[in-house]
């Protein structure tokens, strides 16, 4: 959790624990039979957990100030989102599937540029849209990086002044 040092996250079938010193652990919900999908923090110290096809689907939010889980896209192929550590309202998500179905149907790169209220697509000149890894630059935070399942990573500029209409 980039907002408070030594504190971390790890997540399990019985749900995501919280440790501040590395030895004890509390476990502060979301369990699941499936752990597919990851979690990350935003620099609130939120954090984003993608829950990839199976229970609870979706991309959902933990606030330790409140210590509640919020539901915030219900797109079944959500595999991981990661904020802008600059502005943590800021968010990217990718999709994923498997690749032997004859039509996968990954939904590639959401945006949301309002804290995850509304959703934009972001495919563009992008020649695939199953991925699985996503990440801002830290050092130049309007250049984000996606990876794919077999095509490699892709870079492309996320202007700040970019502010499309959440569709989704």
């Amino acid at each position: 959790a980039p907002s408070k040092s030594g504190r971390f996250y790890t997540r399990t079938r019985k749900g995501v624990l919280i440790t501040e010193d590395g030895k004890s652990f509390q476990n502060i919900g979301f369990e699941s039979d499936d752990t597919n999908g990851r979690i990350n923090c935003d620099a609130h110290g939120r954090v984003l957990l993608c829950q990839w096809r199976r229970g609870r689907f979706g991309l959902w939010r933990y606030n330790p100030a409140e210590s509640r889980w919020t539901r915030l896209l219900d797109e079944s192929h959500a595999y991981e989102c990661n904020a802008d550590p600059s502005d943590p309202t800021r968010l990217l998500l990718v999709t994923s599937d498997d690749p032997y179905y004859d039509r996968a149907t990954g939904h590639g790169i959401w945006i949301s540029v309002d804290d995850g209220a509304s959703w934009s697509p972001a495919n563009d000149n992008l020649p695939i849209r199953r991925l699985t890894a996503c990440a801002f630059d830290p050092f130049e935070p309007e250049t984000v990086v996606v990876g794919s399942s077999g095509m490699g990573f892709f870079r492309a500029r996320w202007p700040k002044s970019h502010r499309p209409d959440g569709t989704r």
